[in-house]
């Protein structure tokens, strides 16, 4: 039984994935802070800031820079908390490692891409791109 599930993504978690957060086991569900406050759903815990989640566009942003804000985004990870991170590849890295140092698993959303037509007002259609979740799978540790 999961204690906490960590969502560390730019966008607040669907409907679905909540639902499957729950399922772990999990007590209490954490989200970044979204920068519209209209964004928030009630029943989940906010921390930090999405803003967490931005990297420099600088080539020299150096390793502790990563360290530092992974260390900000799972400063209140524990043993068996559950942490699924998405976002910049070294920022995840960082992130999932220091969280892995701390006891927790570490997850990733499955979501098969689905191409729906939507009809404008003008009647003409248009395809749009839809990611439907399919479940968490475990990420695994390949060093």
């Amino acid at each position: 039984m999961a204690k906490g599930f960590y969502f560390i993504m730019q966008h607040v978690p669907s409907q679905d994935q909540v639902s499957a957060a729950r399922a772990t086991g999990a007590e209490e569900i954490y989200v970044l802070e979204p920068v519209k406050a209209e964004d928030k759903v009630a029943g989940l815990f906010y921390y930090g800031s999405v803003r967490l989640l931005n990297v420099p566009d600088d080539p020299a942003y150096s390793r502790e820079g990563f360290l530092k804000q992974a260390a900000a985004l799972v400063n209140n990870v524990t043993f068996g908390d559950v942490v699924h991170v998405m976002g910049q590849g070294q920022l995840v890295n960082a992130a999932n490692a220091m969280a892995r140092q701390k006891g927790a698993a570490l997850v990733e959303s499955v979501t098969a891409r689905e191409s729906v037509e939507e009809t404008q007002p003008d009647g003409s259609v248009r395809k749009v791109a839809v990611f439907r979740f399919k479940g968490f799978r475990p990420v695994y540790d390949f060093s």
